[in-house]
């Protein structure tokens, strides 16, 4: 199994397509250790002009493109670097397609009657990239106020921090955010992730002679 440092370099090259679904998870550093860290992370979200306007309640997760040497780019990135202070390292993002293509056993678990993923959403050219990032409880709390402002809301993309529980509920509407739960779930569960987030957080391959 590849590690999350090494992920990069499996990312599908596109200067232009915005080909891959950011899963952006929070967690406050003062809680880490904590067991069960679902109950405390959030995820960034997208809340589109049209669905505001109609008052429907419809996300979307972020998407990204990413250059010949492993780093995402496009419009949203930047507009979360600059509004949210969110900036992403190559060596942060773990490949969870390529992940689930490598453990097809993945795909459906009877403990997550409602993980189950289908096919199409399991393309090499349309990954879902996890990106987990553990920042202080304040700065949790100031995104969630910065990002539930109306105004703030009715400018540029509209980004929403909100508890991981939302994730699952967003995908009720959202193929795309469910198959993106599915996969984080699933290899959670069994896992296949901890290692990867480990070497992700420190930017490193753990074991690496170098």
């Amino acid at each position: 199994m590849p590690s999350a440092f090494q992920s990069h370099m499996q990312l599908p090259v596109s200067t232009t397509t915005a080909n891959a679904i950011l899963l952006l998870i929070l967690r406050p550093k003062e809680d880490v250790r904590t067991r069960d860290t679902k109950d405390i992370q959030y995820v960034v979200f997208i809340e589109p002009h049209q669905a505001r306007a109609r008052n429907e309640p419809y996300l979307e997760l972020p998407k990204g493109a990413f250059d010949a040497s492993g780093n995402i780019t496009g419009p949203l990135v930047e507009e979360m670097s600059q509004e949210l202070s969110l900036k992403f390292r190559k060596e942060e993002l773990i490949n969870l397609t390529s992940l689930m293509i490598q453990k097809p056993h993945c795909r459906q678990d009877s403990r997550h009657p409602d993980a189950v993923i289908k096919p199409k959403y399991i393309t090499p050219s349309k990954p879902v990239i996890l990106c987990q990032k553990d920042i202080y409880r304040k700065e949790i709390k100031d995104l969630i106020g910065r990002c539930g402002d109306e105004a703030a809301l009715n400018e540029k993309s509209g980004f929403r921090v909100l508890g991981y529980g939302n994730l699952w509920k967003a995908g009720k509407n959202n193929a795309e955010i469910m198959a993106a739960w599915a996969m984080y779930e699933n290899l959670l569960s069994r896992g296949d992730l901890e290692l990867q987030i480990r070497e992700a957080r420190i930017g490193v391959s753990i074991g690496s002679t170098k």
